[in-house]
């Protein structure tokens, strides 16, 4: 078996094409800004934050993190979105996905992205409320 120097691995299809992939996914992540929020830990529990986080997008996408696939890898789940057209990001060094793909092509804690996405909207009528309260104020 013929050995490959890093930059030979770089000009092969799959490269190439992760490359790619890659790229889109940083351009959509500018197209749109993003508001972070992390739900607190329950009582006795120490989960890291990007486990307890979701985004929402200014067009109202639902970003969750691509690790509640389940078995899959980050960067499998991330990839596979890329490649069906959806934006992705980056948070606290997590892949993030949008949380319709991810409970159509993953559904193994689909309840749970439920869960998250009406926490998501109910923040994002709260935030909307706050900011036309500060207007007629």
């Amino acid at each position: 078996m013929k050995m490959m120097t890093s930059a030979q691995r770089w000009h092969t299809p799959t490269a190439a094409v992760v490359l790619n992939i890659l790229l889109k996914a940083w351009v959509n992540s500018l197209m749109d800004r993003i508001h972070w929020f992390a739900v607190s830990n329950p009582e006795q529990k120490r989960f890291p934050e990007w486990r307890r986080s979701f985004g929402i997008s200014d067009n109202g996408t639902v970003f969750v993190p691509a690790a509640m696939a389940g078995d899959d890898s980050e960067l499998h789940v991330m990839l596979c979105a890329s490649a069906d057209g959806q934006s992705t990001t980056v948070h606290l060094d997590h892949h993030f996905v949008p949380s319709d793909w991810l409970k159509r092509e993953f559904p193994k804690h689909f309840e749970l992205i439920e869960i998250i996405e009406a926490r998501a909207h109910l923040t994002l009528a709260a935030a909307f409320q706050q900011q036309e309260a500060q207007r007629q104020g």
